[in-house]
């Protein structure tokens, strides 16, 4: 198996799987600080790991998951895909 960071082979020893995803322990790192994170204190978002703090810093920065994480709010996502779909009928 391999890392889905550095693409390497992973050995048991150094093997570390979340989420159905193969990591390195040295590779398991947030994607925003780059501080190496463990099964027990990190977050994940949309295939990114983060660190608690960082974590919460996105969601923080802006009161919610959508728009800390650069996505729309749940209703803006579905006021525009009413839009699109009343528009095409």
């Amino acid at each position: 198996e391999r890392c889905v960071v550095c693409s390497k082979l992973v050995y048991q020893a150094e093997r570390l799987s979340t989420e159905g995803r193969i990591y390195h322990k040295a590779c398991f790192r947030c994607s925003v600080c780059n501080n190496s994170v463990k099964l027990g204190n990190y977050a994940s978002m949309e295939s990114q790991t983060f660190c608690k703090p960082c974590f919460k810093k996105q969601f923080l920065s802006k009161g919610n998951y959508s728009e800390g994480f650069g996505k729309l709010k749940p209703q803006h996502q579905f006021n525009l895909k009413k839009s699109r779909h009343t528009s095409s009928v």
